[in-house]
Formats: structure tokens, C-alpha cells, sequence
């Protein structure tokens, strides 16, 4: 026992030099210490080892009239919690955290809530966790901070109007062995891109990018890109391949909280520490997986579950996905055809019907898919083809001429759920996985997670790469305009901007050309098995170049 404004370490090193602790924690102890002060400066001078000590403190709180966003309460729920706990003696003010955040230089912070005995459990104490480190520890900080930023304010974000509560896309639907020749990303590039499902950005900086910003309006695609780049930071190749390969890990809640937690932000630590029960492998329900959450997993669900209710399309989907060769596969892919008279060509055009008029609706298509009705429109109204002859296309001309078992790991995902190691994105092969962590995580920490409009990231810099993916298929045509006028002044000479459209010549392309980029059409579907890459899911493929 002893006073925390005095107490000293007692053991000293043989050589005579003074202890100090790794470690300090002050555990819902320091709300109950009036002279805080002199506490928290006793375990930073006297205790705490000035190169790579931790401070810690976890305790009950109530925010400031205007505070850090993360931390702020409402005006009852201050009044509230403070006058129970003043019952006790206890201090919640938020004087505490801004002594802390003076003192040392905060490391990792996260604010919630939850139940306290006696009380009922609709009634949610606010409580925090911090941890930070001496300001003379540099290296310290620099080792914690990667990828996120953790020493100002974080914002709280709010997802899009009509926006599902959770991501559209667990994986990036642009097949980046397709972008490398028109794209060229090379040493010292810097890259803008929407976050999408984060895979590609990996792929950019194994490819030398100097800096990759990723930005996207849904702060749940931030969150899935959060996940990511922690687990590939801080866990082991068959850890990480568990849990991004397989979508699973038997030990999910420990590695959350010891390895993927602490480097994330709070939002992200919100949103997954909710849905862990979503990750955990020994869960084996069919509904389960990385890979079947968001909208797009539903469609991996959907699928999983057709499989699971009908014999012969399980079966067929087990041939189809280890069909030793790509000639094998056509074989089996145009077993889908049969004659239209017999009792199979009813069925085959029985669920034609069912794709065109229950999934491949306006609302359908913008909850499972990501497509919004702008989207759906162009396809229909700019090229002639109705939704029904878009997707065959896309489907024929990928399983005709790209082998899924070895190449195409985008529909292989949603035919088994999962990745394969034969057939995974590039950042989950071994030895791309070991360049990713060296020199302890350099290229990982030049990827950027931004929330928010992809102009106003584009108007905080210049780029040499930009990614647009097909949103400009969702916008009118002032915002082409104005987009392209942007790109004009933000992206360098001799930069790189690519985009895909669901539309064959859309519009916008020209509109790119006005505003000083020599543009052209790298690909696009020229007859109906066409295919322009893997996922074959855009009717073209357009790079510009600034002049």
C-alpha cells in the first residue's frame, strides 16, 4: 500500500541505477483521487520508464460542454451520471483525460459504454480506456500510431441517407491484374482511390506506391479496411489467413483485443466489437464469415444457401470451382444451357426469371449489389440493354474465359464463401504478405482511411494516380463537370486517372477529354460473352492521361 502522489519504485538494478515500470495503470482509480494532479506526475516522473513505458487508465467519465467528438455527451446524460457518482465521492469531470492529454501523448483511446451493478441495464455507465506513453518516447508513438491518427480528434461519422448500417463491399471489385498495364503505378506514386473493400490498396503499394488515400462516404468501408490493415500489421501469416482468407478464427475475441483493437479507431472498434460473434470459427453456421457480411453477403449467403437446399446445384458448383482446366470449366458452364423444351430448360429459364425480377430489381440491385437506380438507368436507357443481357454478359464472358479455381478469386468467393490459397488476392500470398510487414510496416503505413466526399480528399492534395472506380455512373452531369475540372488541377502531368462504367460510351468520358486528359477506352463487352477482366462486371474499362 501507498499514496500514489508519493509512492516510488523500492528495487534498484546491481549497477545502482533506478528502476522503472514498463507499465503504469490506473484502474477506475484515478476519478477517485482529488489531487489527480500530483498523481499522474508522480507515475510520469518517477515511475514510468521514459523510452517505452505505457501509461493506462480506464474509469467512468462524463464529457465537457464541448468536447473531443468521440468523447461528448448530451446535457442530461452529464447531469445524469455525475450526480449519481457524486454519491461516492467520484469525480467523472473531464479534467482528468485533458491533464493526461497534456502530460503524456496519447497512444490509443476508447470511449463506451456499459452495465454497473445495481442498476438496470438499460442504464449505461460511459466509461474510457487510454493509454499513452512518455512525450521523449518517439519511437514509441510512431510504432503505435501506424495508420491511424491518434493524436488529435477523431470525428464521428454517420452513414450516408439511404445507406445500409454496414458495409456494401467486403472485398474491391476491380481486378487490379487488369489496372496494372493502363494504370502503371510505380515507385513515388501517389494514389487516390474510394475505399471500396480495401483489397487493391495493398496491391498499389506492393506495387511501390508512395502514399495510397483511400476515402470513402460509408465509414463502415473504412471500418472493413481498419480490420485489414491491423490484422495484417500485427498477426501472424496463418492468423491473418484465417481471418482475411477464410473469413474465420477459433480465437477471434482474444485477437481482437490484444492485436486488432488497440490500432484501430473507435469507430472501427464500435463497429466490429458488436459483430465478432460474425467471425468467431467456431461458430459453424452457414451464415457466418467475413465474407458473408455487408450487402455483398448477402449474395455470397444466398448463394451458400442455394447450394445447401438443392443437391444438384451444390454439386455443380463443386465441379465448377475445381474444374482442373479452364477448357473443363467451359464444358461444365455450357451444361447450363440445356434444350428450352425439356424439364431442365424450364427450370434454367424458371430461375432467369427469378434473377431478372427478384434480385436484379432497383432495390435489390442497390441493397445486394451496390448498383443505384442512376446506375441501372445508364445501362438501360444509354446502351439499349436491359439488366437481364447485362448480367449474362458479365457471367458468360467470366466463367468462359477466366478459370476460377486458379485465376478468378472474386467469384470464387461467392460460390464457397471463402478464399482459397491457390486463388486469393495478392496480399494474402506468403511472400507478399512478409514484403507488407517489412521494415515494420512501412508499406502498410502509407495507406490512408479517410471518411468522407472523394472531392474534398482530392482537393487536400496532388496525385499522380487516381482511382475512380464507376462512381461517376451514380452522378449527374454537373458533377462530371465538376469532378473533371478538379482532376485537372489536382492531378499531375503525365498522372493517370482510370475509371470503369457500367455503360459502353458513358457520357462523362468526353466530358474528361474538355478538361485536359487524353482519354481512352482501355476494353469494353463487344459481344456477349465478352470479357474485359475477372470480375467482368462493368461494360468498360477507361484511363486518362494528363496533359
Amino acid at each position: 500500500e501507498g499514496d500514489a502522489t508519493s509512492w516510488h519504485l523500492p528495487l534498484h538494478y546491481s549497477d545502482g541505477t533506478e528502476t522503472k515500470a514498463d507499465l503504469v495503470t490506473f484502474s477506475y482509480s484515478l476519478s477517485m483521487m482529488p489531487p489527480f494532479h500530483a498523481a499522474v506526475d508522480n507515475a510520469v516522473e518517477n515511475i514510468l520508464d521514459e523510452k517505452r513505458g505505457l501509461l493506462g487508465v480506464t474509469d467512468f467519465f462524463v464529457s465537457g460542454r464541448f468536447d473531443l467528438p468521440q468523447r461528448q455527451h448530451s446535457y442530461l446524460r452529464r447531469v445524469l451520471w455525475q450526480a449519481v457518482f457524486d454519491q461516492d465521492g467520484i469525480a467523472l469531470g473531464p479534467e482528468r483525460r485533458a491533464y493526461l492529454d497534456h502530460k503524456l501523448n496519447r497512444v490509443m483511446e476508447h470511449n463506451s459504454d456499459g452495465t454497473i451493478p445495481y442498476v438496470p441495464g438499460f442504464m449505461r455507465a460511459p466509461y474510457y480506456v487510454w493509454l499513452g506513453c512518455h512525450p521523449r518516447s518517439s519511437q514509441l508513438m510512431r510504432r503505435a500510431r501506424s495508420g491511424i491518427d491518434l493524436s488529435g480528434v477523431e470525428e464521428k461519422f454517420h452513414r450516408p441517407a439511404l445507406f445500409p448500417p454496414t458495409f456494401l463491399y467486403s472485398i474491391s471489385w476491380e481486378d487490379p491484374r487488369a489496372d496494372d498495364p493502363a494504370f502503371m503505378v510505380g515507385e513515388g506514386d501517389v494514389v487516390l482511390t474510394l475505399t471500396g473493400g480495401g483489397c487493391n490498396a495493398m496491391d498499389m503499394t506492393l506495387s511501390g506506391a508512395a502514399r495510397v488515400v483511400c476515402v470513402d462516404m460509408n465509414p463502415a468501408q473504412g471500418y472493413l479496411l481498419e480490420l485489414k490493415l491491423a490484422a495484417l500489421r500485427n498477426l501472424s501469416f496463418d492468423d491473418a489467413w484465417k481471418l482475411l482468407g477464410e473469413g474465420k478464427h477459433e480465437n477471434i475475441e482474444k485477437l481482437y483485443l490484444c492485436k486488432l483493437a488497440p490500432f484501430m479507431s473507435q469507430g472501427a472498434k464500435r463497429f466490429w466489437g458488436s459483430r465478432l460473434h460474425m467471425l468467431d470459427g467456431k461458430n459453424k453456421s452457414i451464415g457466418t464469415g467475413l465474407y458473408l457480411m455487408g450487402s455483398m453477403g448477402w449474395l455470397v449467403y444466398f448463394s451458400l444457401l442455394l447450394q445447401w437446399w438443392i443437391w444438384p446445384a451444390r454439386y455443380f458448383v463443386r465441379k465448377l470451382v475445381s474444374a482442373p482446366t479452364l477448357e473443363d470449366q467451359r464444358k461444365l458452364y455450357n451444361q447450363l444451357t440445356p434444350n428450352p423444351n425439356s424439364i431442365l430448360g424450364i427450370f434454367h429459364q424458371l430461375m432467369w426469371w427469378v434473377l431478372r425480377y427478384v434480385l436484379l430489381n432497383h432495390y435489390m440491385l442497390w441493397l445486394l449489389n451496390g448498383v443505384p437506380k442512376a446506375q441501372s438507368d445508364l445501362i438501360k436507357k444509354h446502351d439499349g440493354r436491359s439488366i437481364i443481357e447485362y448480367a449474362q454478359t458479365t457471367f458468360n464472358g467470366a466463367a468462359l474465359n477466366t478459370h476460377i479455381r486458379t485465376q478468378n478469386y472474386f467469384y470464387l468467393l461467392c460460390m464457397i464463401g471463402k478464399f482459397t490459397k491457390e486463388c486469393c488476392p495478392r496480399f494474402l500470398k506468403p511472400a507478399e504478405f512478409e514484403k507488407l510487414k517489412a521494415d515494420e510496416n512501412r508499406m502498410l503505413d502509407s495507406i490512408e482511411v479517410v471518411t468522407g466526399k472523394f472531392k474534398d480528399a482530392l482537393l487536400a492534395g496532388v496525385y499522380t494516380r487516381v482511382i475512380l472506380m464507376d462512381h461517376m455512373d451514380w452522378m449527374d452531369a454537373s458533377y462530371h463537370h465538376d469532378l473533371a475540372s478538379t482532376l485537372r488541377d489536382h492531378v499531375s502531368p503525365g498522372g493517370r486517372v482510370i475509371w470503369r462504367s457500367s455503360s459502353i460510351e458513358p457520357p462523362y468520358s468526353k466530358v474528361m477529354e474538355q478538361y485536359g486528359f487524353e482519354v481512352r477506352r482501355v476494353s469494353y463487352h463487344d459481344k456477349p460473352d465478352a470479357c474485359i477482366d475477372a470480375v467482368n462486371m462493368y461494360a468498360s474499362f477507361w484511363v486518362g492521361v494528363r496533359k
